[in-house]
């Protein structure tokens, strides 16, 4: 008799190869998701099964699969006899998000942290270059996008998959609020701040100050509260 010797609870670390329909499944997701958080899919919008499986030349299956998964992140309402719907953007039960996200964010450098890796303090330069660049376009759907992208980057360092997952879920439910602000604020004042958050994230990696990359990026999450907040 063979006997397994991994231990109780122990978790394999190479992970299994995604399948096809796993990677077509994050492919439609990710994309669909995309669009309702820089606002191609307003508050409001009906996602039609059937239209979004022709554009997609795909089954209405994963097309469904999708939709509940969003449902399920907060950012579709499936109504009976309707169907899917964007979900509304309301401030107070986000400034609920906003302070969870701020206690969750504290631990990104402290369960499994990952290596710090040239590709990270590179792509952590080139979104800070970004939003400089971005002070005069005042395109918010453009800084939609490259706030996304670089969450995404930042939250790669964060080896617990349960955190990460957490903590990107609650990202995509705040992060249209800042569409919505962003016409009515300084936009200079604040891509220039963004950068300085950024450039502070950057020192904190360089040093490997794991504690301290946590509260720079808690920080960082009181300041767009308080930014919210004021506009």
């Amino acid at each position: 008799m063979l006997i397994d010797a991994t231990p109780l609870g122990a978790v394999s670390a190479t992970p299994r190869p995604r399948t096809a329909a796993q990677e077509r499944f994050e492919r439609l997701f990710g994309e669909i998701r995309m669009r309702i958080c820089t606002m191609e899919y307003p508050p409001g919008f009906l996602l039609r099964e059937e239209v979004l499986a022709n554009e997609f030349d795909v089954s209405r299956s994963p097309i469904r699969r999708v939709l509940a998964r969003l449902e399920f992140d907060g950012l579709v309402e499936i109504r009976h006899g309707v169907g899917s719907v964007v979900t509304m953007i309301e401030s107070e039960p986000l400034r609920e998000v906003y302070a969870m996200r701020m206690e969750l964010t504290a631990l990104i450098g402290r369960l499994d942290p990952q290596p710090i890796t040239a590709d990270t303090l590179e792509a952590m330069r080139h979104y800070r270059a970004r939003f400089l660049a971005m002070k005069e376009e005042r395109d918010t759907a453009a800084f939609a996008r490259t706030n996304i992208a670089y969450y995404e980057k930042l939250t790669e360092i964060v080896g617990n998959s349960l955190l990460r997952d957490l903590l990107r879920k609650m990202f995509f439910l705040t992060s249209r609020m800042w569409l919505l602000r962003l016409p009515e604020m300084d936009w200079p004042t604040i891509m220039e701040d963004i950068a300085v958050e950024i450039e502070e994230l950057i020192r904190a990696m360089e040093t490997d100050d794991r504690e301290g990359l946590g509260l720079v990026a808690r920080n960082h999450i009181f300041r767009s509260m308080t930014y919210l907040s004021r506009a």
